[in-house]
């Protein structure tokens, strides 16, 4: 498991694209705004030391969170599969952010499961601690809490996923 390092910038974020984890301050920061890209992740051919490309996906689902290589606006696709997760967060989604006008996008490519059977007490499938994140499409089972948003982090949505095994969505 892979943490994302701390952000070394403390600048105000006011919804505007910037480099690196966070706004600089009292800097300019570039006009440079990174293209648009979907990654793909896939349990059974992936591995998180791959590109994220439809031919060489990751294998984890927060792989591209936790390196800081997705952007704002940026897919996360997630192919067919069930996905086993370990630990109490199962995918946390904690470095990096979108915003209202280019959130980052998780979404589910056919079925996907996402087993949530630790027996660990509280645990979520989904741990959801910045802004601007979409998550599209997934089942959820056996999770005390199949989807956390934490306070504070707004432009968030979740869509069209299912949540059973007397799981809920909280935050």
């Amino acid at each position: 498991f892979r943490r994302c390092a701390l952000p070394i910038y403390v600048g105000l974020v006011v919804g505007l694209p910037y480099i690196g984890l966070s706004a600089d301050v009292g800097a300019l920061e570039s006009s440079y705004v990174p293209p648009v890209m979907t990654y793909y992740v896939d349990n059974a051919l992936g591995n998180d030391g791959n590109s994220g490309s439809q031919t060489q996906p990751w294998k984890s689902i927060g792989n591209g969170d936790a390196t800081g290589v997705i952007n704002p606006g940026d897919t996360v696709v997630v192919n067919a599969g069930a996905y086993v997760l370990t630990g109490v967060n199962g995918v946390s989604l904690q470095c990096k952010h979108g915003v209202p006008s280019a959130l980052m996008t998780y979404r589910a490519n056919g079925k996907v499961v996402l087993d949530q059977g630790s027996g660990l007490g509280a645990n979520y499938a989904f741990k959801v601690d910045r802004s601007g994140i979409a998550l599209q499409g997934f089942e959820i089972t056996n999770a005390a809490t199949g989807i956390y948003i934490g306070l504070g982090c707004d432009a968030c949505s979740v869509d069209s996923c299912n949540i059973h095994a007397g799981n809920n969505v909280s935050g």
